[in-house]
């Protein structure tokens, strides 16, 4: 339970697993991986950072592949492209995602997709955050043209490790449910003995279509989505916009900081 699937064993995979088990992460969940090819998952049976990791043989595509790897119970999905596919890798990425929605739409899932121009069929499933390599690699160049050295911020935020800053996504402190979004950011920056910038805001809220329709998935209730404002704005007269500095925090929301180490906002702010 709470653990974390990652579709297909690529290049990636190795890199990805260290920074999940990196010694700074405070909470590391077990891991399961589902290939078809077990046999490209080298043995760390000395490193402590693969420690907790299981594999599943199969299909990530698959139903059944997916619920031997425990997809009800699992926390987070993460599926990588095959590159042994190539040019057809991100067709069985968005039958992996259609899979998913299938057995628990609800999941969250991170999908990598190769080529921009498959994004639009992933509109048609429940896919959380689609990390799409061609369009970031353009974005950071020309960001990094209009603002340079950006790129050392991006990396820093990306890289865990206790010598670099994080981004950390925690529960609203108890004392600070039906408060404004504004009253927390003013008092976590009077906090001295923390290094905290807070950056945004999460939620959750029923998911709806170009014309306001609330989405239903396959079993008859509305699909739930995660959405993410960093730096709401003003409340505005003209904005339909919920989610501004004035909006009442409410139980299970979160906020997303950019620290050192793991903030303890419970106590710091008590």
């Amino acid at each position: 339970e709470d653990h974390i699937i990652i579709c297909n064993w690529t290049k990636k995979s190795d890199l990805l697993v260290k920074e999940l088990h990196n010694p700074s992460v405070e909470k590391k969940r077990p891991i399961i991986i589902i290939t078809e090819n077990p046999q490209d998952v080298p043995d760390f049976e000395e490193d402590e950072t693969y420690r907790g990791i299981m594999i599943v043989k199969g299909n990530p595509s698959h139903e059944d592949s997916l619920k031997r790897a425990g997809i009800k119970s699992a926390a987070t999905v993460i599926i990588l492209a095959d590159e042994k596919l190539a040019d057809v890798a991100d067709t069985k990425t968005i039958m992996t995602a259609i899979a998913i929605d299938h057995i628990t739409p609800d999941i969250h899932v991170v999908a990598e997709i190769l080529s921009s121009s498959n994004l639009p069929f992933l509109d048609y499933t429940f896919v959380n955050e689609i990390i799409c390599l061609e369009l970031l690699t353009e974005r950071l160049l020309a960001q990094s043209c209009l603002t340079p050295g950006v790129s050392f911020i991006f990396s820093d935020l990306l890289t865990q490790s206790s010598d670099t800053n994080e981004i950390y996504v925690e529960d609203i402190p108890t004392n600070y449910i039906g408060r404004t979004f504004q009253e927390l950011r003013k008092d976590i920056v009077s906090l001295e003995e923390q290094d905290i910038i807070l950056i945004g805001l999460g939620s959750t809220t029923e998911k709806t279509g170009e014309e306001g329709e609330i989405i239903m998935d396959h079993h008859g209730n509305p699909v739930k989505e995660h959405v993410l404002i960093i730096n709401p704005k003003a409340k505005s007269k003209t904005s339909s916009n919920k989610f501004h500095k004035d909006y009442k925090l409410k139980d299970g929301d979160k906020v997303y900081l950019i620290a050192y180490n793991k903030p303890n906002l419970e106590v710091g702010l008590a």
